[in-house]
């Protein structure tokens, strides 16, 4: 297992591309889970730059994941981002 799955910890399922933070349309294992998630998930990212590298990107899938009635969680930055509270800290973080 590598590193960054191993610090996310224990898991339901794991989602991963084998190409870096590029254009959706090449990255499967996001968008397959993007569909699947749902109310009161938890999507746990070893970092930031896993889940996107321009900040355009990333903000539009956390918001995209909140929008949907789940949290993100990137553990490397300690950062967790929910339509249930706010994160000042965060929002200058990104």
């Amino acid at each position: 297992m590598p590193a960054s799955l191993d610090s996310i910890g224990p898991v339901d399922r794991v989602f991963g591309d084998k190409v870096g933070g590029g254009a959706r349309a090449r990255r499967p294992g996001l968008s397959d889970c993007l569909v699947r998630i749902r109310d009161d998930d938890t999507v746990r990212v070893a970092s930031m730059d896993r889940l996107a590298r321009p900040l355009a990107d990333l903000q539009q899938l956390i918001d995209e994941i909140v929008a949907k009635g789940a949290e993100v969680q990137f553990v490397e930055e300690n950062q967790t981002y929910s339509a249930h509270s706010s994160n000042s800290m965060g929002g200058l973080l990104l």
